[in-house]
């Protein structure tokens, strides 16, 4: 089971591939995040790569006692 700690100062959250430019590689912030705020042009952030490939998400135990797993297909915000 894999477990993701997210720290309570999360800015955004979204999917994004890395790309090779000459020399460098960069991951790309889509355009919406800027435009509701989430981040600004300019500034410095710390950022976390996680991979995509997850072999299961934590679960939790519905009242039958069954488990359930939530999956998120689309990218999201934590503003959205």
């Amino acid at each position: 089971m894999s477990w993701i700690n997210i720290a309570d100062n999360l800015l955004c959250l979204y999917s994004a591939r890395v790309t090779k430019q000459e020399d460098m590689y960069t991951v790309e912030v889509p355009k919406q995040e800027v435009q509701r705020g989430s981040v600004q042009t300019g500034e410095t952030y710390r950022v976390a790569l996680v991979s995509a490939t997850i072999d299961k998400l934590p679960s939790e135990t519905n009242t039958q006692g069954e488990e359930t797993t939530e999956r998120n297909s689309q990218p999201s915000s934590r503003d959205a």
